[in-house]
């Protein structure tokens, strides 16, 4: 069983795309995959992928200067979570 608050988690899962959208080029698309909770119900993971046929930009260096960035740090501390970018995905952990 995991707990959280939705509306928070929308808004989450909102600003991250809405980063995404600001970032990466036109026709990019986007999955989103959810992992099952672990069996100790510690946290549950997302992951968020970009993938395009055009180069995507350095996605650590480009989506903190976003502009929705700074709301989304907000919003994942209110669900206690976490938000980890590499070059390839995003992992969100809640």
């Amino acid at each position: 069983l995991l707990e959280t608050d939705p509306v928070q988690l929308q808004a989450v899962i909102h600003l991250i795309l809405e980063s995404l959208f600001t970032t990466v080029p036109a026709g990019t698309k986007i999955s989103l995959d959810f992992l099952p909770v672990p069996s100790d119900g510690k946290k549950a993971h997302m992951i968020i992928t970009p993938t395009s046929s055009d180069a995507l930009p350095d996605l650590p260096q480009s989506l903190p200067n976003a502009p929705s960035w700074g709301v989304l740090t907000e919003s994942i501390a209110k669900i206690h979570g976490t938000v980890t970018v590499d070059k390839f995905e995003i992992t969100l952990t809640y």
